[in-house]
């Protein structure tokens, strides 16, 4: 039987069902910021049967199974997932709404935005100490915790905002910004200078104190010097000051000091930080002695020092008068002198005769430096020694010595044998390392004269070779020591020549007959010489002619002659009457010469010859005896502004002309012990303080002490 098939029914059709069941949207933050995008969670449908409609209001967009955001209505199926994106609003504190729809269910969600923060968080800046003055400083900080431009404000100070310029204006900063602050040091020292920065009400404090002030500098020395020179200027190294912030108060005693290479002073002044400072002083005069400078700088102290060297020296002396050698026949003599001691005080000063102290006063103002003394003489030799002493204790048992002898007038001194003679000039001849003076000889027709050693008056006869004739007397001689030349006058009884002689060899090298030049050539009428080196371009010599009452000139080279001077040349005013001698004043361009008849000096223009009256000592009543006017010679040398004149008229005195006042006064009183019988000739030379003088009745060289006139032979013949 065929099995019986019963029909199956087919399945009732279903209803859709639209009505999911509920889902809710959440958010991942309360609130958000301005116009930020939000999303919401992804929820999945469920409960539904059938493709439900989608409805999602404007301002957002959907995303159904992961797939992109869109906008517009559309449907979603059962087990789909479903995600929301919007926007929050554009403004602080702001609510957007937004409604879902799937099929019959509704659900919706606001998005809030942030309410507006312009209060950020704390800042500070750390406080700076120990800041230079008047310095600008400055700090940062970065703003955090505001959400839209805050103000802005600086007292005291400036700011900047990021890399922009400083500014003491208001404005506004947003967050995230670094600002930076400024603040200008005070111009005082300890001091605090604050800029107040004030963002949204929050304020920070960048404050700057200055450093503390220091014009106390760091340590500095000086370097002792050691056996230093006496009375000598004497230099610190210099010294860099360092470790003061301020000018610092200097000051300096017993000394002097410079800054920066500015003139050295010893009043107070300042000093800074970085300047050079040398502090010097002035050794003592005294040796073994400590000169020592204090420099003060803010309060710190040093010294320099300087000790001279030990005096391990004795002092010297020397004697001024009378000469190595001499006599006298009066019973005692002026002693006169200096003495010197480059370390030491000198303390005692003594004077030994033959061996033994003479136990004389030594009178001196200003501690021997010079020093004199009127000293009895033994009869006979006496050997005069100086004896010094200084504080250190040296003795310089002979400093000076000269010998003097006490004896009559008329003997021979030092020795018998060569004579003197008439003579009209003597010549100091300091050529050689032995001094000497050359004297003509006016009497001895053999062309010889004397040398007489300065050291021991010894007398030496001297012979001029290369005369023409036998018949030459040396009336007259000059030196010219430029040229190491000799001229010597040649006058009656042969002719009138001048001579130009080597020193050296006495040979006779030029001449020049002067004979027809003569009005009366037989009289001797050339007297002495001048080389003028001085007044004219071309050097010459000029010549006193007695007879002629005129003044000649002769080249060096004595080529050729001419009258420089005369009664009248330039005119007739003021006639010579009798020329004698004829020097060079000095310090001036002027001559001097003596009329020997009018017993007067007269100052003559060495370019025109013209005269005029210099001094007439006849005139005044001190020296109203005089009779003559024969030899002049300049004692300038040590502080004494005068002319000395001699005469040939058996006046036994010297007078001294101020060549200022051009006054006249008596200088070398008369001594008849000493006589002084017809004075021809004198020379001062600045070596010597005596004047060389040779007496013609006396046969005799004498020295003329220039301080007191006192009188002493260096030589004399019978």
């Amino acid at each position: 039987m065929e099995p019986t098939i019963t029909p199956t029914p087919f399945p009732p059709t279903p209803v859709p069902d639209t009505s999911p069941e509920a889902f809710t949207f959440t958010l991942e933050q309360p609130a958000y910021a301005r116009s930020a995008e939000v999303l919401t969670n992804t929820v999945t449908i469920a409960g539904i049967n059938t493709q439900a409609p989608l409805v999602v209001s404007a301002g957002a967009e959907y995303s159904i199974a992961s797939g992109d955001f869109t906008t517009g209505n559309t449907t979603i199926a059962n087990g789909q997932t479903l995600q929301i994106k919007t926007q929050a609003g554009a403004e602080f504190s702001d609510e957007v709404a937004i409604t879902v729809s799937v099929g019959d269910y509704e659900t919706s969600f606001t998005v809030v935005t942030v309410p507006q923060d312009i209060t950020p968080e704390p800042f500070s800046f750390v406080a700076k100490t120990d800041v230079d003055l008047a310095m600008a400083y400055t700090a940062s900080a970065t703003i955090t915790g505001i959400n839209d431009a805050a103000p802005i404000s600086v007292s005291n100070g400036e700011y900047a905002i990021g890399d922009g310029d400083f500014t003491s204006a208001a404005g506004t900063i947003e967050s995230g910004e670094t600002v930076t602050v400024k603040v200008l040091s005070s111009t005082n020292f300890s001091t605090e200078t604050a800029a107040v920065l004030d963002i949204g009400g929050v304020k920070g404090t960048l404050a700057v104190t200055t450093l503390a002030q220091d014009i106390e500098p760091d340590t500095f020395s000086f370097e002792s010097v050691m056996d230093a020179d006496l009375n000598t200027v004497y230099s610190a190294d210099a010294i860099t000051i360092s470790g003061i912030n301020d000018a610092a108060p200097i000051e300096v005693a017993d000394g002097e000091y410079a800054i920066n290479d500015q003139a050295f002073t010893s009043a107070e002044g300042t000093v800074h930080a970085g300047d050079n400072v040398v502090l010097r002083l002035t050794s003592a005069a005294t040796a073994n002695t400590v000169a020592m400078a204090t420099l003060t700088i803010g309060g710190i102290a040093n010294s320099f020092s300087v000790t001279t060297v030990k005096d391990l020296q004795a002092p010297t002396a020397k004697i001024a008068f009378p000469p190595p050698t001499a006599k006298t026949a009066n019973t005692s003599v002026i002693v006169r002198g200096s003495a010197e001691d480059n370390l030491s005080q000198i303390t005692d000063l003594k004077i030994l005769v033959n061996g033994q102290d003479s136990g004389v006063t030594i009178e001196s103002t200003d501690n021997f430096a010079t020093w004199k003394t009127q000293l009895d003489l033994f009869e006979g030799d006496n050997a005069i020694t100086i004896v010094v002493t200084d504080e250190a204790g040296n003795v310089n048992t002979e400093a000076a010595a000269v010998n003097m002898r006490r004896e009559a007038f008329e003997n021979s001194f030092p020795h018998e044998g060569v004579g003197f003679d008439l003579t009209v000039s003597i010549v100091l001849d300091d050529t050689t390392d032995n001094p000497r003076l050359l004297i003509g000889r006016r009497y001895l027709f053999d062309g010889t004269f004397i040398s007489v050693d300065l050291a021991t008056g010894v007398r030496t006869e001297l012979t001029i070779k290369g005369l023409p004739t036998e018949n030459t007397i040396t009336e007259s001689i000059v030196l010219d020591k430029q040229t190491n030349a000799l001229y010597m006058l040649s006058t009656d009884p042969g002719d009138q020549i001048i001579y130009r002689v080597d020193l050296a060899s006495l040979q006779v090298t030029h001449s020049l007959d002067l004979t027809d030049k003569l009005t009366e050539p037989n009289k001797g009428s050339l007297r002495r010489m001048l080389v003028d080196r001085e007044t004219q371009e071309q050097p010459r010599i000029l010549i006193t002619m007695t007879y002629e009452n005129a003044i000649g000139a002769v080249d060096l080279g004595l080529t050729e002659f001419s009258v420089f001077s005369s009664n009248t040349i330039p005119d007739v005013a003021l006639p010579y009457e009798g020329p004698t001698d004829i020097k060079l004043m000095p310090g001036s361009d002027s001559l001097l010469v003596t009329s020997e008849r009018t017993n007067q000096i007269f100052e003559v223009d060495p370019n025109t010859g013209a005269r005029s009256l210099f001094a007439d000592p006849a005139a005044s009543t001190e020296t109203s005896v005089w009779r003559s006017a024969a030899a002049i010679g300049f004692d300038v040398y040590h502080g004494r502004n005068r002319a000395i004149a001699t005469g040939h008229g058996g006046e036994d005195f010297l007078l001294a002309v101020n060549l200022e006042t051009r006054a006249t006064k008596l200088f070398s009183e008369s001594d008849l012990n000493m006589k002084i019988d017809g004075v021809y000739a004198i020379t001062i030379h600045p070596n010597y303080d005596y004047a060389f003088i040779y007496s013609v009745g006396g046969r005799s060289l004498l020295a003329i002490d220039l301080e007191s006139g006192q009188r002493v032979i260096i030589s004399k013949s019978k």
